[in-house]
Order: structure tokens, then C-alpha cells, then sequence
């Protein structure tokens, strides 16, 4: 498995860490999966969930993205006036 930090997003400013199983066990074929945030809780989820499921995801060949939504964990906070609501729904779609 690895795991590698990525910036994402239309300004680069999304936090994200994309989580791929190694060698034999690569299957391009299967589906990605997205890990979007618990509440408030940054992208490690709570009790560290995320990063289990990632990891555990990787070991049967799928690979992962978790990510924090801006103004939460390492993601900048948005500069424009877009609403919580329609910015979650944005972000989701740019992972």
C-alpha cells in the first residue's frame, strides 16, 4: 500500500490523501471509494475510521481518497461567498 498527500481542487487548496494498493494486489478495474468528513472531524475521521478503512480498502485492491473540506483539517478556508452547504457538494465533486 501506499499513501501519498494531494492538492486538489479549482484552486489547488483541498487536502487529500490518496490511499493505493502496490503491486499484485492493483485493481484499476474496481472503484474508487471517497472518504468525505464526519462533521467537523478532519479526514482521518473519527477514531481514526477513515484511515483503517483506507488501508484495509488498499488491501483488496481499491484505492481511496480522503479528503478535508476547506476550512477543515489541512484544507485553506474558502475566499469566496459561497455557502457551506453548496461548497460541500462542490468539493465532493472536485475529489
Amino acid at each position: 500500500m501506499t499513501e501519498q498527500a494531494v492538492l486538489f481542487g479549482a484552486t489547488g487548496s483541498l487536502v487529500g490523501i490518496v490511499t493505493e494498493p502496490s503491486g499484485a494486489e492493483r485493481r484499476p478495474a474496481l472503484p474508487a471509494f471517497v472518504f468525505l468528513n464526519a462533521g467537523v472531524t478532519h479526514r482521518v475521521g473519527p477514531n481514526r475510521l477513515s484511515v483503517r478503512l483506507a488501508r484495509e480498502l488498499a488491501a483488496d485492491g481499491f484505492t481511496s481518497l480522503r479528503f478535508d473540506y476547506s476550512g477543515l483539517g489541512d484544507s485553506a478556508a474558502r475566499t469566496d461567498n459561497l455557502t457551506a452547504d453548496k461548497s460541500v457538494v462542490l468539493e465532493t465533486r472536485e475529489a
